[in-house]
């Protein structure tokens, strides 16, 4: 069981993205920076009726180059044992140069693009230095919700986006979400998970710049029914710096007020 406390804090001029940035080198400076440690884009259920999709850190989750073991947001240490959430629009994924490879020399990565050719990945194993992110549907309690999924549902960014695991028994490699030339694939474009679970894939990047995926999950509640959210997830590829660029927005709404940080403690 998790309990909640809710702290606010005053972050004057947090900017919203309701669409994509198109351009590359282009991120939202008002958002907190996360570059390394582990964290989950989770599913969340609260209010007796809705889902909400999240960021959940661990104390490893380095945030603005401290680790989430310190508060970002006002100093405040976190306790043993406590984790934190953020709403996806405060927080952007730095994927910096350790990421950088090429694509491997074989038929079935032929959806990442040429073989030889740059890519930028954040593994499915705990890196120095790199984001370790897993997507989760923990919160979710498996007597309640069925079929949870992550599906990409927008796109936008300077090159292509792919989401995959490799079997590590057969070598198999299996593609949840792809793009081509900008174009969510039809097939494939989710991801499933049992409720009360969490796992990890692969998520890769042709190009360096910035990147805004948007993810729609959703669960069905065994009296409510099939329920949903959607929100986009910002990533900054290679060397693209964190200033905003007005030209590169389609809509930019600027909400002068309280962030809301919550906080979850595991029971021991």
């Amino acid at each position: 069981m998790l309990t909640k406390k809710i702290l606010s804090h005053a972050l004057a001029g947090v900017c919203v993205l309701a669409l994509a940035v198109g351009a590359a080198g282009s991120a939202d400076a008002a958002t907190v920076e996360y570059a390394s440690g582990h964290s989950d884009i989770g599913i969340g259920y609260e209010g007796g009726n809705e889902l909400f999709l999240h960021y959940h850190f661990g104390t490893s989750a380095v945030l603005n180059g401290t680790t989430s073991g310190g508060d970002v947001y006002d100093g405040t240490p976190f306790a043993a044992g406590e984790d934190a959430e953020i709403e996806p629009s405060e927080i952007y994924t730095r994927i910096g140069d350790g990421a950088a490879g090429t694509v491997p020399l074989a038929p079935s990565f032929d959806f990442l693009g040429p073989d030889g050719s740059p890519v930028w990945v954040l593994p499915t194993t705990d890196t120095a230095g790199l984001p370790f992110m897993g997507f989760a549907a923990e919160e979710l309690d498996p007597g309640t919700f069925s079929s949870p999924e992550f599906a990409l549902s927008g796109f936008s960014g300077p090159g292509d986006f792919s989401l995959w695991s490799i079997d590590g028994g057969t070598g198999t490699v299996t593609v949840n979400m792809d793009t081509e030339a900008g174009v969510i694939q039809s097939t494939p474009n989710s991801l499933g998970l049992a409720a009360g679970t969490h796992s990890h894939w692969n998520i890769g990047f042709t190009e360096e710049g910035v990147y805004d995926v948007e993810l729609t999950a959703s669960a069905t509640h065994n009296t409510l029914g099939l329920l949903t959210d959607t929100e986009t997830f910002r990533f900054v590829v290679g060397s693209a710096t964190a200033v905003p660029e007005p030209s590169s927005l389609s809509l930019l709404a600027v909400i002068g007020g309280a962030a809301t940080l919550r906080r979850r403690r595991r029971k021991q």
